[in-house]
């Protein structure tokens, strides 16, 4: 009885992770994951990476100030500083959203300039409310950062 109730779980599970993953491919993020993770019970957060003096470091440029509320849309610029003269590797960035951690980077990607020092999104629009986004990269030496932004969006 475990097994099989194991089994109807996992299924769940992948099935709701291919359709979040094909179903919203020209959104950052959808109203469904934004009103989900505002009504997720938080567990277990994920660990920040520790950051080591030659790890690199991730920045938040634009906006530049999340703790005031911004109208959609809006600029994200996201910039990468290597240390110790290490190269980025830019196939390692990941972009998770909100208390469950979806994976948005591919739609960030899609959506992003890349720029010398790092990413230009221009016209971002996301539902209205609370938003948490967890970045990585690694630099050429596997040195990893994790940086966690939060911030808010008003409607019009």
């Amino acid at each position: 009885m475990y097994y099989f109730f194991k089994k109807i779980l996992l299924t769940v599970f992948f099935l709701n992770l291919v359709y979040v993953s094909f179903s919203h491919a020209g959104e950052l993020i959808t109203e469904e994951e934004a009103l989900a993770s505002r009504e997720a019970v938080l567990m277990v957060d994920v660990a920040l990476a520790s950051e080591d003096a030659s790890s690199p470091t991730i920045e938040i440029i634009s906006p530049d100030n999340l703790s005031i509320p911004i109208k959609n849309p809006f600029l994200m610029e996201i910039t990468f500083i290597t240390k110790d003269g290490n190269s980025l590797d830019i196939n390692t960035f990941r972009a998770f959203y909100g208390a469950f951690k979806i994976d948005i980077t591919q739609r960030l990607l899609k959506q992003a300039i890349r720029t010398a020092k790092g990413l230009k999104l221009h016209n971002v629009n996301v539902p209205s409310g609370t938003h948490n986004i967890t970045l990585t990269v690694k630099d050429k030496n596997m040195y990893t950062v994790e940086k966690q932004f939060k911030f808010r969006v008003e409607s019009k």
